[in-house]
């Protein structure tokens, strides 16, 4: 867990770290000129110009995670898919090797689809309210 964390943290670091960079000052400055208390501009104003390089971090970062996980079940571990994966593949039971993996990435897009989308489209419902 820390040495996936160790790698996955520099690169959502930098994600994140662009997308406050790229908050508009302008309209921060305008929040504070009408007096709008400091939480609502963080909540309404700032929060929503990051959030969608948090979910792009956090989306790289799962990815990352999942294959380092992989990577070192594969390696060291005696259990897990990793270690599923590389025991088929020394036997040459390519077919249960496609079906372990293929297991993995459905539990993959579960996650994505499901939990990740979900919070996504909660987080993101004033944009199609917007676009319509």
């Amino acid at each position: 867990m820390v040495a996936a964390a160790l790698v996955v943290a520099p690169s959502a670091t930098f994600n994140v770290w662009q997308g406050v960079k790229s908050i508009d000052p302008g309209l921060s400055e305008m929040a504070r000129a009408f007096g709008i208390p400091r939480w609502t501009i963080v909540r309404r104003v700032l929060f929503p110009q990051t959030t969608p390089y948090l979910f792009a971090a956090a989306r790289s970062s799962l990815a990352l995670t999942w294959k380092i996980v992989i990577f070192v079940e594969l390696m060291g571990r005696s259990t897990g898919v990793g270690y599923r994966i590389q025991y088929w593949y020394q036997l040459f039971n390519m077919p249960r090797v496609l079906a372990s993996a293929a297991l993995f990435m459905i539990v993959m897009l579960i996650v994505e689809l499901l939990v990740v989308r979900s919070l996504e489209r909660y987080l993101f419902r004033w944009r199609r309210e917007e676009a319509q």
